[in-house]
């Protein structure tokens, strides 16, 4: 079941953050260690705040990304939060 719209707003799980490591780049701290992020895998972490939506998040990297379309950076921010939120690191609410 995909819980995810443009309006879903991705939220970090408790024990999970975004941080630079002087060796391994761009990583997501989680409670049983870390993640590597790529550098679109980074900026989308680093736009989620708890407050925006996935819509939001789009059209920010839209700025990054002119040769996509909003709508397929929606999807791909999408995949890439699905795969945080199976492992945990990642919970949904939804803007009103």
């Amino acid at each position: 079941m995909n819980l995810i719209t443009p309006d879903t707003v991705p939220v970090f799980c408790l024990g999970c953050r975004l941080q630079t490591h002087p060796i391994h780049g761009n990583v997501m701290l989680v409670p049983e260690g870390m993640i590597r992020l790529n550098e679109t895998g980074a900026k989308i972490a680093g736009l989620c705040n708890g407050e925006r939506s996935i819509a939001q998040i789009a059209t920010l990297l839209h700025q990054d990304y002119p040769d996509k379309t909003e709508e397929s950076i929606v999807m791909e921010v999408g995949v890439f939060l699905d795969r945080l939120h199976v492992k945990r690191i990642v919970n949904y609410s939804h803007s009103t």
